[in-house]
């Protein structure tokens, strides 16, 4: 039988979510039903997401974002744990493969993706919001990015 719903207190732990590491060593951090019920709130509106539409979610987070409201999330085959290292050709391809309608990333990653397109990139044509955050993003990634994707509304969280 299907999973049935049980009610819980706010503060019962929902989910272990563990930190990049980039500090230190990658620490494991108790996610809360009242906090993964607010984050869920604060997010999918800021995030403005539909159902059906396409998402790359490159955190664990956003995508169960995407769950909650009705997206489906593209969870892309690179390695997510080294932005600056991923082929960008890859996730181009599959940003086109998948008609990405938005995304959520971290500033190296979009700057890797920028760097690897042209003017008006067709790869990138089918995506309408990219937010990008978890690092500075500075004005010079957004002027790039539009010269890339136009058409993208490009938001900083």
């Amino acid at each position: 039988p299907l999973a049935q719903n049980r009610d819980c207190s706010a503060d019962a732990p929902a989910m272990i979510a563990f930190t990049s590491g980039t500090t230190g060593p990658p620490k494991g951090l108790v996610r809360s039903h009242g906090l993964m019920a607010a984050t869920h709130d604060i997010l999918s509106s800021v995030l403005g997401l539909r159902p059906g539409e396409v998402c790359l979610a490159t955190l664990p987070i956003f995508t169960l974002i995407n769950l909650g409201c009705g997206a489906t999330t593209l969870i892309p085959d690179v390695d997510l744990r080294h932005p600056a290292k991923i082929d960008p050709e890859r996730l181009l391809q599959q940003l086109a493969r998948w008609r990405v309608e938005s995304a959520v990333a971290a500033p190296r990653l979009i700057d890797r993706l920028v760097d690897a397109s042209g003017p008006d990139d067709p790869r990138l044509r089918s995506l309408r919001t990219i937010h990008v955050g978890g690092a500075p993003v500075f004005p010079s990634l957004l002027e790039s990015l539009r010269r890339v994707a136009p058409a993208v509304d490009a938001h900083v969280i």
